[in-house]
C-alpha cells in the first residue's frame, strides 16, 4: 500500500499498538487510521491483510478504527468515511462474505473496500 503525494492536510496514525491510544480490553484495532482534509474532510480505516485470513475479523478491526475516527472527527458536520481492507488475496467464498459485511460510522452502515497491497491509496482519498 502506497500513500503517495501525502500533504500537510493528511494525519496518518498506526492505530494498532500504539499507546497512546487507551486500550479497552477486547477491543479491535484496525492498523491505521488517516484523516485527510482536502475540498471535503476524508476518514479512512485501514487494515493490512496478508493471504488467508478471516475477513470477519478484519471488518471488527475495521469497525473499531471507526469508533476511534468518530472521536477524532467529532466537530466536523461533513465526513466521507471508507473502511478499507488491503489485502495480499482472498477466495471467491471470502469475497462474498466480505461483500455482506459493513462497518458502522456515525449510526451508518458502510460497505468496506478494498485494494491490494500494491495498490495506490492516494486515488481514493483525492490527495
Amino acid at each position: 500500500m502506497r500513500l503517495r503525494g501525502r500533504s500537510r492536510n493528511t494525519l496518518v496514525l498506526r492505530y494498532d499498538g500504539c499507546p497512546e491510544f487507551e486500550r479497552h480490553q477486547g477491543e479491535q484495532r484496525c492498523d491505521y487510521l488517516v484523516v485527510h482534509q482536502g475540498s471535503s474532510l476524508v476518514a479512512l480505516a485501514i487494515e493490512l491483510k496478508g493471504a488467508g485470513f478471516d475477513v470477519k475479523d478484519a471488518a471488527r478491526q475495521l469497525g473499531g478504527g471507526a469508533k476511534a475516527l468518530e472521536h477524532l472527527t467529532a466537530g466536523e458536520a461533513r465526513v466521507t468515511f471508507i473502511p478499507l481492507l488491503v489485502h495480499g488475496g482472498f477466495s471467491r467464498i471470502e469475497f462474498r462474505v466480505l461483500s455482506g459485511l459493513r462497518v458502522t460510522y456515525r449510526a451508518r452502515d458502510y460497505p468496506i473496500s478494498t485494494a491490494r497491497c500494491d495498490s495506490e491509496v492516494s486515488v481514493l482519498i483525492q490527495v
